[in-house]
């Protein structure tokens, strides 16, 4: 009998969580994810409209001739530093650019993504990596920028030169790639080395494109704060449908 008692006494049923407590705690937790939510599509627009920004500010300084003489001197300063050894691995990085390349590693990653039920973040990678393919050639056959003629080329190229295809399609899907793997990991150590690693490689393959003399400073620059913006406003849209679903 004192068992029984002391399991309905009063200081055991105030040491057990009622279900309106429970309730509290989870409408809390539920409001506090909402907001962070919001935020995080608050934030990401606003990166977008800052990108967005300096292309456009870019361009218009492109189309009155301010940067011609910049772009020409830059390209020749990173050509001279051009040596034998560096030819190679800088063809290999810009590959890192390329249509099959990204194409490859966002179908193998909306594959994975599909697997872990996140349909969501697969729609995100596809549109961002499609749409920043069509960007980039719909833009270039408006401007119709010539490559550079003033250095040699180490690669043979084709299409217009503004905006740098390779750095635009690097930053829409090495970037996308990024957030939504960061959404995965709990370790903020893990969120800071995948974001390096994306800025990294995003840097890099746009100045091999300087290197092996198939664009200018000004096309791989556009090329990265277009694709960057890009990569930023299809993010925001659909944290912005994760925040309305929490």
């Amino acid at each position: 009998m004192p068992d029984d008692q002391a399991l309905h006494s009063p200081e055991s049923a105030s040491s057990s969580p009622s279900p309106r407590r429970y309730g509290l705690f989870w409408a809390r937790a539920a409001f506090r994810r909402a907001q962070l939510l919001y935020a995080r599509w608050t934030f990401l627009l606003a990166c977008a409209v800052l990108a967005f920004g300096g292309f456009i500010k870019l361009t218009s300084d492109l189309t009155e001739g301010e940067l011609d003489k910049f772009d020409v001197m830059a390209l020749r300063r990173i050509v001279e530093m051009r040596v034998p050894a560096l030819n190679g691995p800088a063809v290999d990085l810009t590959a890192l650019g390329s249509v099959s390349v990204l194409t490859l590693l966002c179908v193998v990653t909306v594959l994975l993504l599909l697997m872990h039920r996140d349909m969501l973040a697969a729609w995100q990678l596809t549109i961002a990596a499609c749409g920043g393919g069509i960007i980039s050639t719909m833009l270039k056959r408006v401007l119709e920028r010539a490559r550079p003629a003033e250095v040699e080329k180490l690669v043979e190229v084709s299409s217009f030169s503004y905006p740098s295809g390779h750095s635009l399609a690097s930053a829409s899907v090495y970037l996308t790639l990024a957030i939504v793997t960061a959404r995965h990991l709990d370790q903020k150590a893990a969120r800071v080395f995948v974001f390096t690693t994306a800025l990294l490689l995003m840097v890099g393959i746009g100045f091999s494109r300087a290197y092996l003399g198939v664009h200018f400073p000004s096309d791989i620059a556009a090329g990265l704060m277009l694709g960057s913006g890009w990569s930023l406003l299809v993010s925001s849209l659909f944290s912005y449908v994760r925040a309305q679903r929490a």
